[in-house]
């Protein structure tokens, strides 16, 4: 299983090197400013991580976001609800090896 992880990602890698355009082209880069009007729950970001799926979770001052490249979904802490979040300021992300997301609050 191992050497075929390893010829898999030999290949990736040949790919890779084949699709880099060779000119001196600068890449142009566009940048788009997202915030509360756009669905995030705070402005005070406190930690941000890309999962392996390509999500971005970003844990703020008040609650726990999900962005999938399209729209935000806020996660709070809900009163009586075993479900939720412990509490709103999120200060730490990790995903572990198995993918499992783990959230300081």
């Amino acid at each position: 299983m191992k050497c075929f992880a390893k010829i898999r990602l030999a290949e990736l890698w040949l790919l890779l090197l084949l699709t880099v355009p060779l000119g001196a082209q600068p890449a142009k880069h566009t940048f788009v400013q997202l915030g509360v009007e756009d669905g995030l729950s705070s402005t005070e970001v406190h930690t941000l991580l890309q999962d392996r799926y390509g999500f971005i979770w970003i844990g703020t001052a008040d609650g726990l976001n999900l962005y999938d490249g399209y729209r935000f979904t806020p996660y709070q802490r809900k009163p009586f609800d075993s479900t939720s979040i412990s509490a709103n300021a999120t200060t730490a992300l990790y995903e572990d090896r198995q993918g499992t997301l783990w959230i300081g609050t």
